[in-house]
């Protein structure tokens, strides 16, 4: 494994994104509809460490190799990690090919090496990606300690699971219909609370 992937929380985050242009649009884009703050940046406040402190993370673009290397240089004097585009030696991380389903995020990398090729791949599997699969993890999220409570043990809270995610009402959320799958969980804890 070249690269390792991580998932960073955006919640409270602040995401600076330096330069402009369609590939700072693109960064920027990115993070719609996320908790995070995105904070641009252009011109002499790029170039500036202070600009960076306290982001979770930053992106750098621009068709300026000067202003790339120096936005770049500011970030990490700030101790910011940062992805500069199309400059894989300036990356300190690389943006994969992302599938977004609300909780649950699908990331395709190839470690900067062709972008296109993340893209490709992403593709093929967001064609098997369920658009109601985050509202499931999210249902999944919020029955945690019940599910938790019910199953101490965890082979037996796999088992569970394995064994919802099998049923209908599992079948029903991946359609959509995320009360049923809600109803589903609840009377299959249920059940299991009334087994001696």
């Amino acid at each position: 494994m070249d690269s390792f992937p991580a998932f960073f929380p955006m919640t409270g985050a602040r995401v600076v994104v330096a330069g402009d242009g369609d590939m700072a649009e693109a960064k920027a884009a990115l993070f719609v509809g996320s908790p995070a703050q995105v904070v641009r940046l252009r011109g002499a406040a790029a170039l500036d460490q202070r600009s960076y402190l306290g982001a979770r993370l930053a992106f750098v673009a621009g068709d300026d190799p000067a202003f790339r290397k120096a936005a770049a240089a500011a970030a990490k004097a700030a101790n910011v990690p940062v992805n500069v585009v199309d400059d894989p030696a300036l990356c300190d991380f690389f943006t994969p090919a992302v599938i977004d389903r609300g909780s649950v995020v699908v990331a395709v990398g190839a470690s900067g090496a062709s972008p296109l090729l993340a893209a490709t791949l992403r593709d093929e599997l967001e064609a098997h990606t369920p658009p109601a699969i985050g509202a499931l993890a999210s249902l999944l999220g919020t029955h945690r300690g019940a599910i938790r409570a019910a199953f101490p043990d965890i082979g037996r809270r796999a088992e569970f699971l394995r064994a919802w995610m099998k049923g209908a009402a599992w079948r029903a959320g991946l359609t959509g219909d995320i009360e049923t799958a809600r109803l589903g969980l609840t009377d299959a804890l249920a059940d299991h609370a009334r087994v001696p």
